[in-house]
């Protein structure tokens, strides 16, 4: 094989790899910690009065998502029944991702054993 031959073998693999695109991009945290489950599980217990109060979740939509996400051992933070600590923490993930030019969000796991098996059912294409 010549010399043309690879450069064009080169060119073909260069145009299939797709180069980082923040636009398009996004960064997932997953913080495994029980002491900050439980704080951010609490906190919404108390904020919603046990669930009765739902307004301070904020949308329908949002609650049933934390409501099946809790049981599976994972909390997302936009889901939370605590206004001030969901604008608190919308507002930290903004500013970091307004500083690295790339959208950045993460959720809270109970421990390893919830992360895993959440991140099971994704595959990577």
């Amino acid at each position: 094989m010549n010399s043309e031959n690879y450069i064009e073998i080169i060119n073909n693999y260069i145009n299939e790899i797709k180069l980082f695109d923040s636009k398009n991009s996004e960064i997932y945290v997953a913080i495994i910690n029980k002491a900050l489950f439980y704080k951010l599980f609490s906190k919404t217990l108390k904020e919603t009065d046990y669930y009765t109060d739902l307004t301070k979740f904020s949308s329908p939509k949002n609650h049933q998502y934390y409501m099946k996400n809790i049981t599976l051992g994972f909390i997302r933070p936009d889901t939370i029944g605590s206004v001030k600590l969901r604008r608190e923490w919308l507002r930290f993930f903004k500013d970091l991702s307004n500083e690295y030019n790339i959208s950045i969000s993460a959720a809270i796991y109970l421990d390893e054993n919830c992360f895993h098996i959440i991140i099971s059912q994704f595959k990577l294409q």
